[in-house]
């Protein structure tokens, strides 16, 4: 699950074409380095999920920090830092009981 940070403060300051900017850069960044190993939906506004199946730890890490440094350079294009609140668990049929209890 993954929320871009400070949207509102974008919109407010730097107008919708700004924030449209920062949502499109936001989006191809997950596209580019999460959608490869899963499926990634915007489910609405500045938030956005992926289904990651088969990604090891180590190479997912690699993948967020690849993200965050690609979004690091859209900062230096803006007077605005551009980044992606991220929460990650792994789903596991013993643990819980359905997609919902695991989202919560």
């Amino acid at each position: 699950m993954m929320d871009i940070n400070n949207l509102k403060h974008i919109n407010d300051n730097y107008g919708h074409k700004e924030r449209d900017d920062a949502i499109i850069a936001c989006s191809s960044s997950i596209k580019n380095h999460l959608k490869p190993y899963g499926d990634c939906f915007r489910l609405g506004g500045d938030e956005f999920a992926c289904v990651i199946f088969d990604l090891e730890e180590e190479d997912y890490l690699e993948q967020i920090n690849r993200m965050r440094q690609e979004l690091s350079v859209a900062k230096q294009e803006h007077d605005y830092n551009l980044d992606i609140a991220i929460g990650s668990d792994v789903y596991d049929n013993n643990k819980h009981n359905d997609i919902g209890d695991f989202l919560h």
